[in-house]
């Protein structure tokens, strides 16, 4: 999975968060603007992405659920 946010402003950083969980349960975590996780075993999957800038502003997306059979 892959993210690209273009800089807010001259200093200013911009921060990912990605979160996977798997039935409910927290699963994978990742802070680079590219991720990578491997499903483990059969069950729904949901990744999240949250993107932050040094200067408080938040834009995060509705999990995105992979069901693995």
């Amino acid at each position: 999975l892959a993210t690209r946010a273009t800089d807010p402003g001259p200093g200013q950083a911009v921060g990912y968060e990605w979160r996977v969980t798997r039935n409910g349960v927290p699963f994978a975590t990742g802070v680079e603007s590219t991720f990578t996780f491997t499903p483990t075993d059969e069950g729904a999957y949901a990744v999240a992405l949250t993107v932050s800038t040094t200067t408080g502003l938040r834009a995060a997306s509705a999990p995105v659920t992979v069901q693995v059979v």
